[in-house]
């Protein structure tokens, strides 16, 4: 496994070949203006989708220089990633390409770290000075694979970051992921446990997705969310807890730490990929319900799909930015403050970081901690309280 080592300016993309070779679902108009950018048009970006700094204010850090692991689908070649990537490998068993066929990678490592250059600025990740380590585990066909080579390829992938992290300063994992506990004889195990617990006694602070299964008790259920090592971050939308996003009480930790903006979350788009493909769908079907259906009848179709905005459409004629939603939307959001906490303060470990985001966190009135943790991310505060417990540095003011 011979990772795709960068400059530290990653000024060229990895090998991101893939097995997509589809024509676009149909001839896309300019919905969301051309690239770059114009002023004009990026004030109007706001009101399509949701930036992941909006609400955050200017922050005083970037994450400058920290290494941020996400383990994911991959990376494909994106202008607000391809100067923040300075490394990718995959762990897949026999798929040694680091590409990014889902179009989820792409998109969780923009909304942590991306540089918004074409968006020029509007959504721009949260630590866009933070750099970008791309761990491929999973390539969207794990029918294809055992369960062993699906919990494996994310066990190698955490080994690799451990054994990496001194080369690359990885300070943060991100999985945006969630796998079912296995049943062993009476009870559950963890696949991935040891591996979790190897990576936090290695200074690495993991930060997960806490899952999408509804907002019934009991629904975080999955692992990395349920391991007590890691930070589990489940979704808010406004001063309500998501209704998608996964609550306790369950195994495990029982519960989110905290929680973070979950929808509509313009990331970066990867052209052909399986996102934006099933994004065409949804926006063909609403155009044909349009032209052919008039009344209620329109408006009850129309309200059962849900085609997300797109913006900035590039070169190639794709958007380069795609709205989604879910916690694996979420995690990239804290894993992007935590950078920033680390440069404000390196001498951080995992639990103290967990303790600073849970205790700056703001309590939503009307939901038990079962659903929303310790409460929403204040990335201000933690990244405040962080460089207050650093005698040793100031905050560097950057705007």
């Amino acid at each position: 496994m011979e990772p795709v080592i960068l400059s530290p300016k990653g000024r060229k993309p990895p090998n991101t070949q893939h097995s997509v070779a589809a024509e676009p679902l149909h001839s896309r108009e300019k919905l969301g203006g051309d690239f770059p950018a114009s002023p004009e048009e990026a004030s109007r970006l706001r009101r399509q989708g949701h930036s992941a700094r909006e609400g955050m204010g200017p922050l005083k850090t970037t994450g400058r220089g920290i290494g941020v692991a996400v383990l994911d689908s991959g990376i494909s070649p994106h202008p607000d990633l391809d100067d923040r990537l300075v490394c990718a490998v995959s762990t897949v068993p026999n798929s040694p390409g680091t590409g990014d066929f889902l179009g989820h990678g792409t998109h969780v490592a923009s909304l942590a770290l991306g540089n918004g250059s074409v968006s020029r600025g509007e959504f721009c990740g949260v630590a866009p000075e933070a750099n970008l380590i791309s761990v491929r585990v999973t390539s969207g066909e794990e029918a294809q694979m055992t369960p062993e080579e699906r919990y494996g390829a994310v066990v190698q992938g955490l080994r690799w970051a451990i054994e990496n992290r001194q080369r690359y300063n990885i300070r943060v994992v991100n999985l945006s992921m969630g796998y079912p506990l296995a049943q062993y004889k009476d009870h559950l195990i963890d696949p991935l446990g040891k591996a979790i617990s190897e990576a936090a006694r290695a200074g690495l602070i993991l930060v997960v997705a806490a899952g999408n299964e509804g907002d019934r008790p009991g629904t975080l259920s999955k692992t990395p969310a349920t391991h007590p090592d890691v930070i589990t971050v489940g979704s808010s939308d406004g001063d309500k807890v998501a209704k998608f996003s996964s609550r306790g009480p369950g195994p495990g930790k029982g519960m989110p730490d905290l929680l973070a903006p979950g929808i509509n979350l313009m990331g970066a788009n990867v052209a052909f990929s399986l996102a934006e493909s099933r994004n065409d769908r949804e926006l063909e079907r609403a155009q044909v319900i349009q032209t052919q259906y008039t009344g209620a009848e329109r408006e009850q179709l129309l309200a059962e799909l849900d085609p997300k905005p797109t913006a900035c459409f590039m070169p190639n004629g794709h958007p380069g930015y795609l709205a989604m939603q879910g916690t694996s939307m979420s995690a990239p959001l804290v894993a992007g403050v935590v950078a920033c906490m680390l440069e404000a303060n390196p001498f951080l470990g995992p639990q103290e970081v967990k303790e600073i985001l849970k205790h700056t966190a703001r309590k939503l009135e009307g939901w038990d901690e079962y659903a929303q943790g310790a409460g929403v991310l204040n990335a201000d505060a933690a990244i405040m309280e962080a460089a207050r417990r650093n005698p040793h540095m100031t905050v560097p003011r950057r705007g």
